[in-house]
Parts: structure tokens; sequence; C-alpha cells
């Protein structure tokens, strides 16, 4: 079903409507408040700042249906993301703008204020509450509904800019810079003028005509909005962006709190173009340090290095290349330590009479595997050049005997054993029609760059997501095709055992050769001396088609790890230990199988 285009030009309208309905209803509003005891305190300002938000929500709930504007909430408020994703991003944004304020600091922007503990926790609690209600309802208005509704009509990059530009544009009213003007007037201002609310706004854009004090809060706000729309996009849920916004906006109230900005001061040292002003993101110090963080959330620092990665592997011999691999495996065997530390749990519960060292020699060379597959995938080009006779297979027989058997598809059973990578490439340089199924990675233009190197050698690419029908006309025509299936498939998996433990693994390869009465070929690629590279492929077998096809399809499957269990135990240092495969939640739904 193809996405609903939102009209943009009618949300303009709406939004425009409901500030024109603030400005004729506030006086009136503030005639009601003057007379009541709780809110006659209350200046022309905040009321007319509450109007116009309630005015802004009444007339995009009366248009909601024109609009076309629909909030993925099942996707961006995810419960996994709240577990995953907000301690860290709020830490990011405290020790971010606590950095700048320090700096601040340091060059006389701020003094400190001496504050009793009692009134610093009780600031800090009122300013944790009100910074996460206006992070949760801005990020649910910009990235949630303003950038989703963009996104329908104009690419990612693009609704990001112009999310940017309307969240920058609002903002740099809250600034004190153009307050200045209202809290002037605030004395002799008649707020109970019918007229008051047209009054209001134009004292708010009097200061617009200062450039050099707009422009820096500005391009602040702007980077700022960039990099919420980049973590967004990149995890597909707006708790990140709720995160950061709140840790943001709650350590410039916190901090604002102890080390007061001495606006004398700070223009008396003539740095305030590189520090900030009291909003610290104004200054170039402020933009370079988010648009740094804005980089890494999008993949451009990652991106980076793997052009540098694949420059040097380009200049240097393919020995040199495994050797600076097997060095990047040892510092991620060392930096890694969650990684590490599932490595060796996994091997000490697959392998229980394994001795410690040997444990956690496994484990390393584990990690040095994984790197030398990902070097290989950027030294490609050179390693084809040596198949075939840099590439044997074990009972190489057996692929023209599975095309014998069935309508002339095979469906490759692999795992992330030795080099899996390698198992797809030299499948198609050695004549097959092949076609794998791969998931795209968190950073895009890595994935893209890896794909042309992939598909450069004939090997055809789908996306998990949207692989069934590829695969299905890959195999009618006498084609091959390749899942690699052995890691955690979730609580829906089908349930097997797998070095002695229970686990969820997906069913696809199985389900797919039941559904097309092909065979399937359990096969695994190990490095051998030289570089060069070796297949063992088993026999191939036929899905059992009875009146129970989720038996059906746990029996393949479960021969399926049968055989990469063989292949572990010949050699357990070919094999990803470092992820999750085993999970006590998934055995608590199989009672039925005993570890």
């Amino acid at each position: 079903m193809a996405e609903k285009k939102v009209n943009i030009k009618l949300i303009a309208l709406v939004a425009l409507l409901g500030l024109l309905l603030a400005m004729v209803a506030s006086p009136w509003v503030f005639r009601v408040t003057s007379q009541l005891d709780w809110t006659k305190a209350y200046i022309f300002r905040k009321i007319f700042n509450r109007v116009f938000l309630v005015s802004e929500v009444f007339v995009f709930l009366a248009f909601w249906k024109k609009l076309g504007i629909e909030l993925p909430y099942k996707v961006y408020f995810k419960r996994q993301h709240i577990r995953d994703e907000i301690p860290s991003w709020f830490l990011v944004a405290i020790l971010t703008i606590a950095f700048m304020t320090l700096l601040q600091y340091c060059a006389g922007f701020r003094h400190y204020q001496a504050r009793t503990w009692s009134y610093i926790l009780s600031k800090s609690a009122v300013a944790l509450l009100s910074s996460l209600i206006v992070a949760v309802m801005e990020e649910t208005i910009f990235r949630g509904l303003v950038f989703s509704s963009f996104k329908t009509r104009f690419r990612s990059m693009y609704s990001a800019l112009f999310t940017s530009l309307i969240f920058a544009s609002l903002h740099i009213f809250s600034l004190d810079h153009f307050l200045k003007s209202i809290k002037t007037a605030q004395a002799t201002f008649a707020g109970a003028d019918p007229l008051a609310g047209f009054y209001h706004m134009a004292l708010f854009l009097k200061p617009i005509s200062e450039l050099n004090v707009v422009i820096p809060g500005f391009i602040g706000l702007f980077v700022c909005s960039l990099m919420l729309c980049g973590l967004t996009m990149k995890t597909g849920s707006l708790w990140p962006a709720i995160a950061t916004h709140c840790g943001w906006v709650f350590t410039i109230k916190v901090t604002g709190r102890i080390w007061p900005y001495d606006k004398e001061a700070a223009a008396a040292t003539g740095l305030q173009w590189l520090l900030g002003e009291k909003f610290v993101a104004t200054g170039v110090l402020g933009w370079i340090i988010v648009l740094v963080e804005t980089a890494y959330v999008v993949g451009l620092i990652g991106y980076f290095v793997f052009l540098v990665l694949k420059y040097i592997c380009s200049k240097i011999s393919i020995d040199a290349c495994y050797r600076m691999a097997d060095i990047l495996g040892n510092i991620a065997y060392c930096v890694g330590i969650k990684k590490r530390a599932l490595a060796l749990d996994n091997i000490r519960r697959a392998f229980p009479d394994m001795s410690e060292n040997e444990v956690k020699r496994v484990a390393r060379a584990s990690f040095r595997n994984l790197m030398r597959v990902g070097i290989g995938v950027l030294i490609m080009p050179r390693l084809i050049q040596r198949v075939p006779s840099g590439f044997e297979s074990m009972h190489y027989d057996r692929v023209a005997k599975a095309h014998a058997m069935g309508p002339g598809g095979i469906v490759y059973f692999t795992a992330h054993y030795g080099n899996w990578e390698s198992q797809s490439w030299t499948s198609t340089l050695l004549g097959g029609d092949f076609t794998a199924v791969g998931r795209p990675f968190r950073n895009k233009l890595i994935y893209r760059n890896i794909a042309r190197l992939r598909e450069a050698v004939g090997l055809k690419l789908v996306n998990k997501k949207e692989a069934i029908r590829p695969l299905i006309r890959t195999l009618k025509r006498g084609g091959e095709v390749g899942l690699v299936a052995d890691q955690y498939a979730g609580k829906g998996g089908v349930p097997t055992v797998f070095m002695g433990r229970v686990c969820s693994t997906t069913g696809a390869a199985a389900a797919l050769a039941r559904m097309t009465h092909c065979p399937i070929v359990p096969a695994f690629c190990r490095e051998l001396p030289n570089h060069h590279f070796q297949a063992y492929i088993y026999e191939p077998f036929f899905v059992n088609e009875t009146d129970d096809p989720e038996k059906d399809i746990r029996e393949a499957t479960q021969r399926c790890m049968d055989c990469l269990e063989k292949e572990i135990r010949r050699a357990p240092e070919n094999y990803l230990w470092a992820h999750r495969k085993w999970r006590k939640s998934y055995t608590k739904l199989h009672p039925e199988f005993k570890e």
C-alpha cells in the first residue's frame, strides 16, 4: 500500500491559523485569568504562550483528516528503545552541555554561586520533570509529526533540513535576545487590549533585525535539530531524541542555577563567537561539537574510517591486510568488554570440558576471524583473482546432485562460521546463479559500498524484509539461494537444540525449500593457509511435506543446525561466539526441550 502524501502547504496554513487564533483570543483569556486568585500573577507573555499551544492543538485536531498526518507511534515508541537508548543518550547530552559550560566558566563567562544541597536537589527535580515534559512534547511534534510528514514527500536528508529550519525558526524566539523587548514593555503592557496579541507578536519580531545576534542562535538550534533528526532516522525511535533533548535542557537549567551566566564579563572577553552566550550552542565551538556528534549519529565518522581502511587495504599486500585484521581482532577482543564476556560465556557453556586458557584462545581467535571476514570484503577484488585456484570444495559433487534432485534450484543453509562472505561470491564465480539474503547495516553508507563490492562479482542481494519473491523467482529458474540463518530469531523462531542448549533459529530456509520443493544444502566455508578457502558441502535433503508444516520445518532446521554444530566442534575458533544466540526468556517458552 502506497504511503499517503501529506499536504505540506495546508499544514503551514493551519499553523498560521492557530497563531492568528492565539493573537485574537489571548487578550480575552488574560482578562479572565487576571480576575482569578491563582492566575492573576501571570503576565501576558505566559498567557499568550499557553493560548498559542492550545490554539495550535485545536486547529490541528479540527483539520486532522484533511492534513493526512499519521504518527507511527508503534514504531517510534517501542519499549525496547527505552531500555537501550535513553540512558546512553541522556548521559551524552549532559556531558556535552557540561563540557561547554565548564569552558565558559574557565573563560570567565560564568561565576560560581554557592547553593545548599537541598536547593540543588529540589531545583534539579523540577528541572528534570519540566525538561522531560518539554522533550516528549517537542520531539513528538517535530521529529514525530513534522519530520514524518516531510518524509512522505521528500528524501530523509531534505526532510531533516526542512524540519530543522522550522525547529530553529520557532525556538529562536525563546532566546533571551527576543525576550528583551517583551520584558521592558511588561510594566506598561495592556494585556486586556483586544489588539494585545498583535502587539505582543510585533515586540517578539522586533529584535530579528539584529542579525549578528540572531544568526549564531539560529545555527546552534539548527545543528541541534539535525542531530535529533539523525538519531530518529538511525534508531527508528523517538526515545533517543527525547533523551538527548531532555538531557540538554536539564543540564542548561541546572548549571544556570549554580554557574549563572555573566553577560558583561562574557562581552569583555571577546570570545562569545567561540564559546557562545547563555545558550552554549550559539558559539562556533558548540556548533562543531554538535556537528561531530551528528556525524557520528548518521554514520559519517564510521564511513570515513571505512574508507580509510579500504584505501589502506588497496595499497598493501593481502598478507599485510590479514595481519592488520588480526591486530584489529585482538584490539576488539580487549576493548569489547561486553562482547568478550558474552563470547567467553558461550564457549564455556558449549564446551564445559575445555580449559580456561583454551576458552580464551578460542574467543580471541573468533574476534580475529570476524575482522578477517570484514577485511576480506574490502580486498574482495584481489581475492577473486585466486578463484578457482585458491578455492577448493569438499564434496562439491553434492551441488550437482542437489540440482538434479528437484526442480533445479538449491537453498543453501550457512552460518556465521569461517568466512561466510566467500561462500556466496565463490559460488557465483564458479558459475552459479546466486541470490543472497542480507540485513542492511545501521550505517547505510557503508552498506551501500559493501553491496556494490558484492554485486560486482555477480552476486544478487535482497533485503531480508523483501526477500521472499526474489528468492522464489531465483529458485524457479534453477538458481541458488543463500541464507545465513544461525542467529537468534526472536520469540517466534523455530525451537532447536544447538550445542546442547535450546535456542531460537529462523526457519526461513526450511520454509522456503518446502514451499518451492527444492532441496536444502548445508554448506560452510573455512579459510585455509595462504588465504585460500575451502567449502564443505553436506548432503542435500528435502523438507518433509506432511500435514504438520511446523514439525516439518522444525525437523529440517534442526538437521541444518546439527551440521553447523559438527563444523563448530571441528574448529570452534571459526564461529562467531559474540552474539546472544541462547536466551533464558526463550528457554522458558519451550520447557519441553531439555538442555
